[in-house]
């Protein structure tokens, strides 16, 4: 969300190469990243990507899951200062020296989610004894992996470690808006089908309650417990949909009752390309999604309550 355009960017462009690295957990498919598979033309993965787009941005996903030796073996060279890799498939020469590698791992959750227990919203500015005590930690994990974070030379090669903390709540709140607004409102004004089309707005406690799914049970889901409520939201207007409680045109405002998100149709016509460029003003009121004067769907729900 927050970096929406730069990525829009690469991938329109083909410059952001995403590579899951859970398929590239033995020897022989781990190859393929600078070769094709036998008997196929062109080049490797990786190397294919960067000879077309050298200053690609490469995101590893879970790397951990790659063969421990055979993804380090490929890298060192490549991870070296004017690096390069050779595509096995012409020996071409592919420089890397201009790419971008992300290398996203899982490992290391454990020790971020302990110290946000510890510390709460504290930890987002760590004093250097706390910071020494994580990398510490951090670097214990690696070397005892079965990973190619395993080995001293290749972790060494890394420029900048980056340890995600759990977000504060105020933060994912901040998300849960901007989420909504995304997947929510921009899908019924912008993306829906005609016959679908609806103004989809909500009160505060639609925003805790989604907020309140961060992190899941244990604590280690992050946004993937949250996405999955959001998502949960079509299903409630599509349910709606079916009672005839709300139809085309029509406002769809979401509350929470008892732990459960529901929706209350206010009957349209609504002018759904008057919210084409101002979704949230007309929505929510001049002070936007938080703001004390209320729009346009929410004084019209308390109108029919």
């Amino acid at each position: 969300i927050t970096h929406r355009a730069p990525h829009r960017e690469l991938v329109q462009q083909g410059r952001l190469v995403t590579l899951p690295m859970g398929q590239y957990k033995d020897e022989h498919s781990a190859a393929n990243l600078v070769g094709p598979p036998q008997g196929i033309k062109g080049n490797g993965k990786l190397t294919g990507a960067l000879l077309q787009h050298p200053d690609a941005v490469v995101l590893m996903d879970e790397f951990e899951k790659g063969h421990p030796q055979a993804i380090s073996d490929l890298l060192l060279s490549g991870f070296d200062t004017g690096g390069t890799l050779t595509d096995m498939q012409n020996h071409e020469t592919v420089p890397t020296g201009n790419a971008t590698f992300i290398l996203n791992t899982n490992m290391g959750a454990s020790i971020a989610l302990s110290l946000f227990k510890r510390l709460g919203s504290a930890s987002k500015e760590l004093s250097r004894e706390e910071t020494e005590r994580v990398e510490r930690d951090l670097t214990r994990e690696l070397k005892n992996s079965n990973s190619p974070f395993k080995r001293d030379e290749f972790r060494a090669r890394v420029d900048e470690w980056v340890l995600f903390l759990p977000y504060a709540r105020a933060e994912i709140e901040a998300i849960v808006l901007a989420t909504l607004h995304e997947q929510i409102v921009s899908f019924y004004v912008h993306e829906a089908k005609p016959e679908r089309r609806l103004v989809v707005g909500w009160d505060d406690g639609v925003v805790g309650h989604l907020a309140d799914a961060y992190g899941g049970k244990d604590g280690s889901a992050g946004f993937r417990a949250v996405n999955k409520e959001i998502l949960s939201i079509h299903d409630v207007l599509r349910e709606a949909e079916n009672r005839g409680e709300i139809k085309a045109g029509d406002g769809a405002f979401l509350y929470v009752n008892d732990g459960r998100l529901l929706v209350t149709g206010v009957e349209g016509p609504w002018d759904i390309e008057g919210f084409q460029s101002s979704a949230s003003t007309r929505l929510f009121g001049a002070g936007g999604p938080d703001g004390a004067e209320g729009g346009e769907l929410e004084n019209a729900v308390e109108t029919v309550g």
